[in-house]
């Protein structure tokens, strides 16, 4: 918001009253302001792009909301709530997400807060095909970073299938879900794929 806006702003709300553009009468109003910003006003007010007085009359009550990944314990009835009100919109049965799903959501820091994590449940409510959300439903960004923060706990086994499970996304994400090119990229047979797929629990329609 421009200084100059700023300045509009708070004369409506110390004098409780505006005119339109063109207008030569003044519309008197009532009204209480609710603000929101991702910034501290107050670093700005010391760099100059956000004005004290502006700031002072806004803040009679502030909430300090912190972002998702301070507050994961939301993280899991958030998800519940996306794909229950995504589900119903879709005419779709979707009853939550698996384990593996769950695991990376969870620790995932969510730099968009609630409105991507919005988007990432409608994104694998449309693609699931089954009453469950598993991982090769949610985007590969996503997966590959989460794994990456978690491989450092987990044991031998577990890393390995973290591992084998990113290659294996990613070819079927590269071939469009297309099975027998994926095998080809990833140099292994169809069949071996398959028994991966099944190893690992890759579940999604076959090409």
């Amino acid at each position: 918001m421009s200084l100059a806006t700023q300045a509009k702003i708070l004369r409506v709300l110390e004098e409780k009253q505006f005119r339109r553009v063109g207008s030569n009468q003044n519309i008197k109003i009532d009204i209480r302001l609710i603000a929101a910003t991702n910034k501290n006003l107050k670093d700005e007010i010391k760099n100059g792009a956000f004005r004290d007085d502006l700031y002072y009359r806004l803040s009679v009550f502030e909430i300090d909301l912190p972002p998702l990944r301070e507050r994961r314990d939301d993280i899991a009835l958030l998800l519940e709530h996306f794909v229950r009100k995504h589900g119903e919109r879709m005419g779709k049965v979707v009853n939550g997400f698996s384990s593996d799903a769950f695991e990376i959501l969870y620790n995932y820091d969510w730099p968009g807060n609630v409105r991507e994590l919005a988007n990432i449940v409608e994104r694998a409510v449309i693609l699931t095909k089954s009453s469950i959300i598993n991982i090769e439903h949610l985007p590969l960004d996503l997966k590959n970073e989460t794994c990456s923060l978690l491989i450092d706990d987990l044991s031998f086994e577990e890393a390995i299938k973290h591992f084998k499970t990113g290659l294996i996304l990613k070819a079927l994400n590269k071939s469009g879900n297309n099975k027998a090119e994926a095998a080809r990229n990833l140099k292994i047979s169809s069949a071996y794929l398959f028994r991966l797929l099944n190893q690992l629990g890759i579940r999604e329609k076959v090409s």
